[in-house]
């Protein structure tokens, strides 16, 4: 069963949901484990049926591969319009987890807006996870400004971390997640 890819290409508008769905499919790969990077497709490996390899521009989040380039396989990028030193946004799964699946991309994105968003999530995750008592200030900084994206995370990451968030805050999470 092949996973599926949040493609988004191009400039978009960016809507509201969209950018939740975005903080909510990051956050259910981050939980699960995975890779977050900036690349663009190497010469000679968009042939059909091989891996597309990736030399990677930025590394984002999860643990960057020594060679410098990843390979993802081609039936999970058939649909993506690729091309030579275009830069795209990689979100790949690790390991299975909630509408992820190991070994496959979860979203590819070329426009610029959300390939932000997602490497602000990715800041943000790291952040919180190497200081997970901020949290509280997360959410409460999210309440005096709203940002969808980040609350989507939020709710992944409070739903699928394998650490217990205070009921309170959790709460308060679901309270902002709904508002947002």
């Amino acid at each position: 069963m092949s996973s599926p890819i949040l493609s988004i290409a191009g400039e978009s508008g960016g809507p509201v949901f969209g950018d939740y769905a975005i903080g909510t499919q990051v956050g259910h790969c981050i939980e699960a484990k995975c890779q977050i990077f900036r690349g663009s497709p190497v010469s000679g490996s968009l042939r059909s049926g091989g891996p597309i390899v990736f030399r990677i521009k930025r590394w984002f989040f999860g643990e960057a591969p020594p060679s410098g380039t990843i390979a993802l396989p081609y039936e999970a990028l058939s649909n993506i319009d690729l091309s030579l030193d275009a830069p795209l946004t990689v979100v790949f799964a690790q390991e299975d987890g909630l509408g992820v699946h190991a070994g496959q991309p979860v979203l590819v994105i070329s426009a610029e807006r959300e390939a932000e968003l997602v490497r602000r999530i990715a800041e943000e995750a790291q952040r919180l996870g190497n200081s997970p008592e901020l949290v509280a200030d997360a959410v409460a900084a999210l309440s005096r400004t709203p940002n969808p994206a980040f609350a989507g995370y939020l709710l992944a990451h409070h739903t699928f971390s394998k650490e217990a968030m205070p009921a309170g805050l959790a709460a308060s999470v679901s309270v902002i997640c709904l508002e947002t």
